[in-house]
């Protein structure tokens, strides 16, 4: 049953209400159902994350973590600063990454994003194994 709900609001495109009844008929609870949809990690999106999740691995403290400008982080991946900053953007949306507004901007890796991004790399090595 929720995995149709789920498949429906992916498919609508929007939120779905489930609403629980008790045995008189009564609403007892309301359960949002959100659409759920995959993000795929272009090759860029992946070296950004591979190198903020290797900058926070090695990090000793807290403030190690941040990469310490987009500048810097556009250096290390090999991308324009404005490239680098579209993709921080969207992998900010998705809670992949931490942005700290200030001057510079700094960034960070996420433990979402970590995640994702070995689960990205398993897919590719199961892949790989099954050619």
């Amino acid at each position: 049953m929720s995995a149709a709900l789920y498949a429906a609001a992916a498919f609508t495109k929007s939120v779905l209400f489930l609403v629980k009844e008790d045995g008189r008929g009564r609403a007892v609870e309301v359960v949002n159902v959100f659409p759920i949809t995959r993000q795929s990690l272009s090759a860029p999106k992946k070296r950004i994350l591979a190198v903020l999740a290797e900058r926070r691995r090695a990090a000793k403290s807290e403030e190690e973590q941040w990469f310490p400008s987009m500048g810097a982080l556009a250096k290390a991946v090999n991308l324009s600063r404005s490239s680098t900053s579209d993709h921080i953007k969207v992998l900010s949306d998705w809670g992949y990454v931490e942005v700290d507004e200030g001057r510079p901007t700094r960034v960070r890796s996420k433990e979402l994003g970590e995640a994702v991004l070995e689960m990205a790399r398993k897919w590719k090595r199961d892949r790989d194994a099954d050619r």
